[in-house]
């Protein structure tokens, strides 16, 4: 048994507290005064509280203590400090019909204490939490008194009536499941308009196919290799049957193969690659009876990973719209083209004047129900529909600019080019919407003078589409062109040109993170990325609305810098739960002040870097909302000792950290210092630095930090994250940001060769060119040195001689000679040519990369060799 003590105080806090409350924990929950809660011998971490507005007597409360005080601090001890990360792996089904209920199962980890499921907001879908039903398990013992515990689940399912209602968009929705310790990561809830069914499984022949009524959706899963699900249906004649697979598109690993099979289990039709790697299938009914639809992946794999989601019947499919967009306040008339449109291929669109711009999705509705989604594209630029003939720049279309304009290459080897007029100094961004449309158009686009001289041209710019950013010489005419980079063409090669002068300054924002979690008296650090176009001032980054005990730090990002770190921090009594955050970036454009809210990002990882040194993110995709979630007091805490740091490139410095234990956690602790650079990689990219593990009861971490020769310069925050394992889960606590500067090295030496191989001489020999080698020695100076370096000679074999220099003032190169007398010996060695400089009293010393020089003995004579 479990129970809840609740500090009795009013307010609003009370309801949230308890509602927060775990379900097997709300069973039993008392309203305590405050100073009863002061049990001698017992500490406060192990009573979890709420609040409540009508306290019993205290006489009662004492009552109460005895009874359940053994009981609270033995359930609740294990649990108060254990922080389990819950996370989503998978949901089934995954579509959802709009306007009905359905049971689902959502699988993951660290969910049985799940108390509810969270839509980012959406009112429109809703869930109620379940118990899995157990499989019964039997154990019988020769002589009794030994029980059986089914432990399959552990926290790794949960069940949830899942009802989504009738106002619901369609397509793609978040879903998290909300624990007492924090908010899982976002799953996908795809709503539809067609009945859903699951795959019951098993049905794996034509014998004992699983029978379908259309229009129907199948959410299934090729679960082993080799697998194929089998369907039957009842079709008539001439009916038109769209089958189309989202897999690959969702996310699953399964590649398609779609066949239709008539009654004998003869094969009619077979698709593999239709959406990227998901299968479709147009099936004109040749006559009445009972068919088949089988799905299996191609290369016969199966799996967890290889979910399918089928829709077929004789359902709406749009291939294409054209033109692709619309104008503001303006309408639009659409020529749709797809199956089972009942006749609908035009369609007169308004677009409202304040319609969002950019692009949106848009459906079309016939009394068979909707379509599949495509992309429409809303701008404030007036539309031009291009005419034909306009393959060259005497027959071009002419524009005013700004413009949308809109065409087709319609055949094989077509050009469409346009006519306009530019003014010198004059700047104006041309971006294709093709690719992004589902177009089949692989743009090349070209913009050239009125002489044909060719100014620019692109291919790839988003994706496939094309994007030409130009600023004009003179005042003239000039032509823009467009055609396929393979020259193909047709009526599913549509295009949308966007012409006019280049976005106005802006900005935005990213919260690298979704789920945050802070303890009572500690930090969490999260990091925020900015984007700017046509601006490059400092941006102000706060957070909004923050409950009681919360605290965010101030993050000023400088100008041009993409990256910044945020420390929130939770005082001793803060309120405990989960509250969704909402974050803010300002900035001043043109004169005025403009705030713009921070999208948040799932997936992140924390950066590091690949054995090419290139930054490697997590999966990260945009989310609708952000939560934090306080827990109670860590076993640990970690902070500075070292307040700053500052340290020359290829130099070290020592910084230092330390944990406060509390008295009853042993266990060890793993620190690692984390930060970002202004080019929004990791630390790592200009410090070497190793992670320490501090062993049972010590407290003192030293970090060495080295920061490379060609490492960042400037000042950056640095931080260490300590992460031990304690009761069940994994406990991470935060230091607070610590300022870290990199100056930069007053210069750099290099060699011009890697490698020198000299020949010794012959005893008595005068000289040989074989006995020589040369190369050279450069020098780079930085900042604001410009003074002499010095060079000597470190490694140097016996026998061989240097020449030697220096690099005085305004000489970068000096060149260096070895030359092998009759006393060296055969021998490899590395030799290291050291610069020394004196910078404002102080000495700096520099080696440059090591060359290897090989040392081969004396040549023998033909003479020699015969006496």
């Amino acid at each position: 048994m479990r129970a809840l003590i609740v500090p009795a105080t009013s307010g609003s806090t009370c309801l949230r507290r308890v509602r927060n409350a775990p379900a097997s924990a709300r069973r039993a929950i008392f309203f305590v005064p405050r100073s009863m809660l002061e049990v001698r011998g017992s500490p406060k971490r192990n009573i979890e509280y709420g609040m409540g507005m009508h306290p019993p007597k205290a006489g009662a409360i004492r009552g109460i203590l005895n009874l359940f005080l053994a009981i609270l601090f033995s359930s609740l001890g294990s649990t108060a400090s254990a922080q389990p990360v819950p996370k989503l792996s998978s949901i089934s089904p995954q579509w959802i019909q709009r306007g009905t209920s359905t049971e689902v199962i959502v699988s993951g980890e660290n969910l049985s204490d799940g108390s509810e499921f969270v839509f980012g907001g959406d009112e429109h879908l809703s869930a109620v939490v379940g118990a899995l039903s157990k499989p019964t398990v039997r154990l019988e013992a020769t002589r009794g008194n030994l029980f059986a515990e089914d432990t399959t689940n552990q926290g790794k399912r949960v069940s949830a009536k899942l009802a989504v209602s009738s106002e619901a968009t369609l397509g793609a929705h978040e879903m998290r499941v909300m624990t007492p310790t924090g908010v899982s990561n976002p799953l996908t809830i795809r709503v539809t308009d067609t009945p859903e069914i699951s795959e019951l499984g098993g049905k794996h022949s034509l014998t004992n196919a699983q029978e379908i009524v259309m229009p129907v959706g199948i959410f299934g899963k090729v679960g082993e290799g080799a697998q194929t699900d089998f369907f039957k249906f009842k079709a008539r004649q001439g009916e038109h049957l769209i089958f189309d697979v989202q897999a690959s598109r969702v996310g699953s690993a399964l590649d398609s193969s779609l066949a239709i099979l008539d009654s004998s289990g003869k094969e009619l039709v077979r698709n593999e690659d239709f959406n990227g790697a998901d299968s479709w299938i147009d099936f004109r009914v040749p006559a009445d009876g009972d068919y088949f639809v089988a799905i299996r992946d191609f290369q016969y794999r199966g799996g967890d990973a290889y979910n399918y989601h089928l829709t077929a019947g004789a359902v709406p499919y749009l291939e294409s719209i054209f033109p692709f967009g619309g104008t503001r306040g303006k309408q639009v008339k659409l020529t749709l083209a797809g199956r089972n449109l009942d006749g609908l291929e035009k369609l007169s669109v308004s677009v409202d004047a304040k319609a969002p711009l950019g692009p949106q999705e848009i459906r079309a509705h016939t009394d068979k129900g909707f379509s599949n989604p495509r992309s429409f594209h809303v701008s404030t630029f007036p539309d031009f529909l291009e005419i034909e003939p306009n393959d060259s720049t005497t027959n071009a279309n002419e524009v005013i600019l700004p413009v949308n304009v809109n065409g087709r290459i319609s055949a094989e080897k077509d050009m469409d080019v346009f006519k306009f007029k530019g003014e010198k100094g004059q700047r104006l961004v041309f971006e294709v919407y093709a690719r992004r449309f589902d177009s089949r158009l692989d743009p090349l686009l070209r913009l050239t003078d009125a002489k044909g001289n060719i100014l620019q041209q692109n291919d790839d710019a988003a994706g496939a589409d094309a994007r030409i950013d130009a600023t004009f010489p003179e005042t003239g005419e000039y032509f823009l062109s467009i055609r396929d980079l393979l020259e193909r063409g047709g009526e599913r090669f549509g295009y949308r040109i966007s012409v006019g002068p280049p976005p106005k300054p802006d900005f935005s924002a990213k919260l690298v993170a979704d789920t945050l979690r802070v303890s009572r008296g500690g930090r969490a650090v999260v990091r925020v990325e900015v984007g700017r176009t046509g601006f490059s001032g400092a941006i102000e980054i706060s957070c909004d609305d923050l409950p009681r005990g919360i605290s965010c730090s101030s993050l000023v990002i400088p100008p041009d810098f993409p990256t910044g770190l945020l420390e929130i921090s939770a005082e001793a009594d803060a309120d405990l739960g989960t509250i969704p955050l909402r974050f803010s970036a300002a900035a001043v454009l043109d004169g005025k002040n403009a705030v713009r809210t921070l999208q948040p990002i799932s997936g992140a990882r924390p950066m590091r870097l690949d054995k090419q040194g290139r930054a490697q993110k997590g999966n990260e995709r945009p989310v609708s909302s952000a939560y934090l979630t306080v827990l109670e007091s860590a076993p640990f805490s970690v902070d500075w000792v070292t307040l700053s740091a500052s340290v020359e490139q290829n130099r070290p410095a020592t910084v230092v950290a330390t944990v406060q234990r509390r008295s009853d956690f042993e266990g060890e602790i793993k620190l690692s210092v984390d930060g970002f650079s202004a080019a929004n990689e990791p630390i790592t990219k200009s410090v070497e630095v190793q992670p320490v593990t501090l062993k049972t009861n010590a407290t003192r971490a030293e970090f060495k930090l080295v920061a490379k020769l060609d490492g960042e310069i400037g000042a950056r925050p640095i931080y260490v994250k300590a992460e031990s394992s304690a009761n069940g889960g994994i406990v991470e606590q935060y230091t607070r940001l610590m300022d870290f500067t990199i100056s930069q090295f007053p210069f750099v030496l290099s060699t011009s060769l890697p490698r020198l191989g000299v020949t010794a001489l012959l005893p008595g020999q005068a000289r040989s060119a074989a006995a020589e080698a040369q190369f050279s020695v450069k020098v780079e100076r930085r900042g604001l040195f410009t003074d002499d370096v010095m060079l000597s000679i470190e490694g140097l074999p016996e026998g061989i001689v240097a020449s030697s220099t220096n690099l005085l003032r305004g000489l970068s190169e000096a060149e260096f000679k070895f030359t092998a007398t009759d006393k060296a010996k055969p021998t490899t060695n590395t030799v290291v040519i050291v610069g020394v400089a004196n910078v404002n009293g102080r000495e700096f010393r520099q080696p440059a990369s090591g060359i290897q020089l090989i040392v081969s003995a004396p040549a023998v004579s033909e003479t020699a060799a015969i006496k």
